[in-house]
């Protein structure tokens, strides 16, 4: 369980462990990439790392935006 330091309500919240998974995989896979982007020398593999990063980054953002409504509902849910 975390605590978010700025949250309204002392209520702990505790994150689907599914979603936290695949939100440290996606960030563990743009880390790989950009690590292959600084050493890539080829254009054409730079390009596809540069697709192959937004399309993680985008991921990220999609599994958060999840993550913060999945939150919300909980939160309002809670009687």
């Amino acid at each position: 369980m975390t605590a978010d330091l700025f949250a309204d309500t002392a209520k702990p919240y505790a994150p689907d462990p599914v979603l936290a998974k695949r939100l440290h995989n996606v960030l563990m896979e743009i880390r790989a990439a950009k690590s292959r982007f600084n050493l890539a020398s080829d254009p054409c593999e730079t390009e596809a790392i540069i697709y192959r990063l937004k399309s993680l980054e985008t991921e990220y953002s999609y599994l958060l935006r999840t993550a913060k409504l999945e939150r919300i509902n909980s939160e309002v849910n809670v009687t």
